[in-house]
């Protein structure tokens, strides 16, 4: 992790504040900055010099799921980052709650559903 962070997304305000990309937030060399009241779920893209991958993943009836990243284990390897491409599920997708890095596979539980995008060590 500790990518620069090149653009991000709303996926979810939290405050009656807005939340603005370029004026109550900013991007920093390692996350992003708000202001103003400003209180959201954000989707982030990062930029990185490792090649990254694409992985669906589904919690099916809020259970956990591991799926395994074809990538990272046909090169004996690790997922070194991951972050979300396209949340797909109403459910949520936060890193370290409902989805997490173990080895070469991404596991999601509580009803999480995206399109992951990874690098691999």
């Amino acid at each position: 992790m500790g990518a620069p962070v090149i653009g991000a997304t709303v996926f979810a305000r939290k405050s009656r504040a807005a939340c603005v990309i370029g004026s109550n937030v900013t991007f920093t060399q390692t996350g992003i900055v708000v202001s103003g009241g400003c209180r959201a779920y954000f989707n982030l893209t990062v930029q990185s010099e490792r090649p990254a991958y694409t992985l669906s993943c589904s919690s099916d009836n809020i259970g956990v799921r591991d799926c395994v990243a074809p990538e990272a284990r046909a090169q004996g390897s690790s997922i070194h980052a991951v972050w979300l491409g396209n949340q797909e599920s109403f459910s949520s997708c936060r890193l370290g709650l409902d989805y997490r890095i173990i080895g070469d596979t991404l596991r999601v539980s509580g009803g999480c559903r995206a399109v992951f995008n990874y690098t691999v060590e």
